[in-house]
C-alpha cells in the first residue's frame, strides 16, 4: 500500500477482521495537503492532518472512512446533489 495508513489498517486487521476486509478493498493513498482522511467511496486520501493522530485515532479514521465508502456515503450525497 504504501500510505500514511498502513500501520492504521494494520491494526484494524488485527483488531476487526470484517471492517478491515472492507477498508482492504479501497485504494488507500497520501495526498500533500492539510487535510486528515477523505473517500470518494473507491480510495481514502490521506493528508498531512492524519500524522497529527495517535495511532489508535489513525485506526478509528481508517474505520470511519471505511464504513462512508461501505455504506457508499459519496454515491448517495452525489445522487440527492443531482436532483
Amino acid at each position: 500500500m504504501g500510505s500514511r495508513a498502513d500501520r492504521a489498517l494494520d491494526v484494524l486487521a488485527e483488531h476487526h477482521p470484517p471492517v478491515a476486509m472492507v477498508a482492504l478493498r479501497l485504494r488507500h493513498r497520501d495526498v500533500d495537503d492539510d487535510s486528515v482522511a477523505m473517500t470518494d467511496g473507491a480510495e481514502v486520501l490521506y493528508g498531512r492532518g492524519f500524522d497529527r493522530h495517535g495511532a489508535r485515532e489513525k485506526a478509528a479514521i481508517a474505520l470511519h472512512e471505511a464504513l462512508h465508502a461501505a455504506l457508499r456515503h459519496p454515491q448517495r450525497v452525489a445522487a440527492i446533489a443531482a436532483r
